[in-house]
C-alpha cells in the first residue's frame, strides 16, 4: 500500500517480494557500518514482518522506500517504535517551557 509519494520515491508497506532486495542491501558494509552487522535472510524477513505488524497496530512504521524510476527497493524511511523501555526521565527546565 502506498503511504507517501514524492517526485522520486514511493514510501509503502513492505511486500514479501522485498525480502531478497532488503537482505542484499544489508550485505553492503557501508550500510551496516554503524549497525550490528549484516542481516541473515531470516532476520530480513522478521524485520519486514515486524514493520508491517507495527503499521497495522499503530499506523506508522519504517516504510519500504522504492525508487520510482527503477521500481527498486532502496531502503526504508519512517518512524519506528523502539522495542525497549527507557528507565530514565526527561526533565525540561522551567526556562524551556
Amino acid at each position: 500500500m502506498k503511504i507517501i509519494e514524492t517526485e522520486r520515491l514511493i514510501l509503502r508497506t513492505w511486500q514479501d517480494s522485498d525480502v531478497d532486495a532488503y537482505y542484499h542491501i544489508n550485505l553492503d558494509p557501508k550500510v551496516t557500518e554503524f549497525l550490528l552487522g549484516p542481516l541473515t535472510m531470516e532476520a530480513a524477513r522478521d524485520f519486514i514482518n515486524a514493520m508491517n505488524q507495527q503499521f497495522a497496530e499503530v499506523g506508522y512504521t519504517a516504510w519500504a522506500a522504492e525508487e520510482k524510476s527503477s521500481g527498486k527497493l532502496i531502503g526504508f524511511i519512517g518512524l519506528n517504535q523502539p522495542q525497549w523501555e527507557s528507565h530514565s526521565a526527561c526533565v525540561i527546565p522551567n526556562s524551556a517551557k
